[in-house]
């Protein structure tokens, strides 16, 4: 019993140590994509919403990202699972990226993005297509929610009494 509540101590301690799995810090990075390729998260779940005149428009969705494709998007505000082949308008963090340097400034009206100042990724990307026309813009906004980094070490807790182990 001692040894279970050492190691749930000693559990605690560290993911209070944690900074989400982005250490070390490279916020010191002045290019966005830089800093986050700096990072090598290849595997993540971000929040992300689509604003735009569409279906699901302004519905946040969380999406699991593995080795740098979308595994799977769930909305957020329901928990239903978005079929696959629905997944064609949601963007992983390089996907991101790609329809940044993909849009000329020139050729729309408006382009403005901001991004994580710690982790570089966007957070923001606001296109306005034309000025003079109605809802042809849309608008990205996504956050991080976990990073899944490969741990070199890992503590494990054993199950006490009647507790199942949780069911992935």
């Amino acid at each position: 019993m001692r040894r279970f509540f050492l190691a749930l101590l000693m559990t605690v301690w560290f993911a209070s140590c944690s900074d989400h799995g982005t250490s070390p810090d490279y916020s010191w990075i002045a290019e966005p994509r830089d800093r986050w390729k700096a990072y090598q998260l290849h595997d993540y779940t971000i929040g992300q919403t689509l604003m735009c005149f569409c279906p699901d428009g302004g519905t946040e969705f969380e999406i699991s990202v593995r080795r740098d494709t979308i595994y799977s998007v769930v909305g957020l505000d329901n928990g239903i699972r978005v079929p696959s082949d629905q997944w064609g308008r949601y963007r992983t963090v390089n996907g991101l990226f790609e329809l940044i340097s993909s849009i000329n400034p020139g050729g729309v009206a408006v382009m403005q993005v901001t991004y994580d100042p710690a982790l570089g990724l966007p957070t923001s990307i606001y296109v306005d297509m034309n000025a003079t026309a109605a809802d042809d813009e849309y608008r990205y906004i996504t956050r991080l929610i976990s990073p899944h980094m490969k741990r070199e070490t890992s503590l494990s807790v054993g199950i006490v009494g009647d507790a199942k182990p949780p069911v992935p």
